[in-house]
Parts: C-alpha cells; structure tokens; sequence
C-alpha cells in the first residue's frame, strides 16, 4: 500500500515537470507567447508554481523561466496574489546554487513588487526574508 502511494506521487511529480517542459517548449518562442493569455494554461502553469519545491531542479528552472515571461502581462498579475503563488515564488528563490533560477525568479518578484496589494501584504515580508541572502550573491555582478 506504502509503495504503491509513493509510485502514485512519483506519478504526478513526473507528470507536472512535463507539463513545466512542455510550456517551456511554447512559450519560449516569441510567436507563441500569445497563448500565455488562455485562462486554462495560466491555472496549470500556477498550479505547477504551487507545487515548485516538489520538483526537480531542471524543472525548477524552466519554471522560473516561465513565470519571468507570464508574471510581466496585466491579465496574469490579478492572479499572483494568492498565497501558494507567492510561496511557490519564495521557494524558487531557495535554489542559490542555480543562478539561472535566481535571476528569473527574481524578474518575476519584480513583476509582483509592481502590485500594491502585495506591498500591502504580509506576503511581502516573507518574499523580502528570501531575497535578503541573494544579497551576496549579486554584490560583484550586474544583474
């Protein structure tokens, strides 16, 4: 019974980073960014954002890649808010070895920091907390 739950997480797990690859493969091209507009491929891609620590670093990167391109339109920032979203977000930013990771997280945070609702918020402090150890991590670059 154990094994069979564990085999069934592993299930999903795998399945959510293809879907995170998959999007990827789209909406990395300029021509098919439109599609980030579709309210169903926005709800899987937060979905997949909500899940973000239980997923493979190369899916963790392609995630951040993906939210660094949709957090920019005006049609998805009224949906960032929600609290699994800013944690998702906050868990993207634990990845300090992958600087790739970082550096599109962080476009997205800027996308967030641009609401003043979340300012407001008390989700802004914890996003803050998770910022504060990149600190170093850009002292000496140009990012």
């Amino acid at each position: 019974m154990e094994i069979e739950a564990r085999d069934e997480l592993g299930v999903e797990q795998t399945l959510r980073e293809s879907l995170i690859k998959a999007f990827m493969v789209i909406f990395t091209h300029n021509s098919s960014q439109h599609l980030l507009l579709n309210r169903d491929l926005i709800d899987i891609a937060f979905n997949c954002l909500e899940f973000a620590e239980e997923i493979a670093e190369e899916a963790q990167e392609k995630l951040a890649k993906l939210i660094s391109i949709i957090f920019k339109f005006p049609q998805v920032q009224r949906f960032i808010l929600k609290r699994e979203i800013i944690i998702g977000v906050t868990e993207l930013l634990r990845v300090h070895c992958n600087p790739n990771i970082v550096k599109d997280t962080i476009r997205a945070v800027t996308y967030i920091s641009m609401n003043y609702e979340f300012v407001n918020s008390s989700l802004s402090l914890e996003m803050l907390k998770k910022l504060m150890p990149l600190l170093k991590q850009f002292e000496n670059n140009h990012d």
